[in-house]
């Protein structure tokens, strides 16, 4: 899949003959993110093959130069028992000497000639720009919610920079009535026990059957990359479920803690599985700990757990030539949906 501008710029897929070009345009773009330039990461980030083409990755090709590059994750979006292809975009970049010549907006144009839905979230204010002059939509969806394990991790997100030498100050008080929520979140190991990604896939089809919700599909295939962990680039996610159908993935990034997806039936199952991940935060020493609530139900029994409110929902965006999304009033959006955290 090739396409020209007057520009004589060149898009096509990630692929073989392309690795070393892309391996120096991702050095100079993210210099010190080594994953972005190995073979190994993009082929599986983007769910291609181990050789040839990855279509998950769009190349702008100007003579043998890359100049610039759109992540397309390959997923599958359910709305109304329906299904449809979908791809969600991410990394977008250009080269700066390349910039206000149209070639994002190039491979915009590529990515909306496949037969497949495009979703964002979050995007940057001059990437959610382009995508709105480029006929995407954007549709509610859930808010993320933090626990600060440690209170400084929770200061640095919402002090103002120029404020930031009250840190010292507010530390202290703050980390106290953290570690006394957290103290009072103690697991009785009576609801939740590991489980198998085949029984997680199997409670997701369950919680999701009835919701009126878009999402995401969860299936085996997306799991299995997902969350099954890959060489040193994404661990394995933890997963843990209950007799009752509630579930939670979850698992340690860096210094923070998250819970990529969960379904929780009631306040007390709630708890009991915040007490359990945030046991295991503290174990792997992190600062903070992250996810998302999508209804007001699951908001409010985060919040009265000691999470913290993010100031604005998570913005998700998406295109389709045949407004799949158009009439949905809510996405479900979870912390494994996209590349958030590779």
């Amino acid at each position: 899949m090739k396409a020209v501008n007057r520009a004589g710029i060149e898009v096509t897929a990630y692929c073989d003959e392309l690795v070393e070009a892309h391996r120096i345009f991702s050095s100079a773009m993210w210099p010190r993110k080594r994953r972005r330039r190995e073979e190994v990461y993009v082929r599986w980030k983007f769910r291609g093959p181990e050789k040839g083409s990855v279509d998950g990755l769009l190349l702008a090709v100007s003579g043998d130069k890359v100049i610039g590059q759109l992540g397309l994750i390959p997923v599958k979006v359910n709305f109304n028992g329906a299904e449809k292809r979908s791809q969600w975009a991410c990394d977008l970049m250009v080269d700066p000497d390349h910039r206000r010549e149209g070639v994002g907006r190039l491979l915009f144009e590529n990515a909306f000639s496949r037969d497949m839905m495009t979703i964002g979230n979050n995007p940057s204010p001059g990437a959610e720009a382009l995508m709105l002059k480029s006929g995407f939509r954007k549709i509610s969806s859930g808010r993320l919610m933090v626990f600060p394990v440690k209170a400084s991790h929770i200061l640095k997100w919402v002090i103002p920079g120029r404020l930031q030498f009250l840190t010292p100050a507010l530390s202290g008080a703050l980390q106290f009535y953290f570690s006394y929520k957290a103290s009072k979140l103690v697991s009785t190991g009576r609801i939740f026990r590991e489980c198998t990604i085949e029984e997680t896939a199997e409670l997701m089809a369950v919680a999701r059957k009835n919701g009126e919700e878009s999402a995401v599909v969860h299936d085996m295939s997306f799991l299995e990359w997902r969350a099954g962990g890959f060489l040193n680039f994404a661990p394995e996610f933890l997963r843990i479920c209950s007799d009752s159908g509630a579930f939670a993935l979850h698992g340690c990034f860096g210094d923070t803690y998250i819970i990529y997806d969960w379904f929780c039936h009631s306040a007390q199952e709630t708890r009991e599985m915040v007490s359990e991940v945030i046991a295991n935060a503290k174990k792997d020493d992190c600062g903070i700990i992250q996810a998302v609530a999508n209804t007001h139900e699951e908001e409010s029994n985060l919040s009265d757990l000691g999470f913290i409110r993010a100031r604005n929902e998570e913005n998700i965006i998406h295109y389709s030539s045949d407004g799949f999304l158009n009439d949905a009033k809510k996405f479900r959006f979870t912390l494994c949906d996209t590349d958030l955290n590779l």
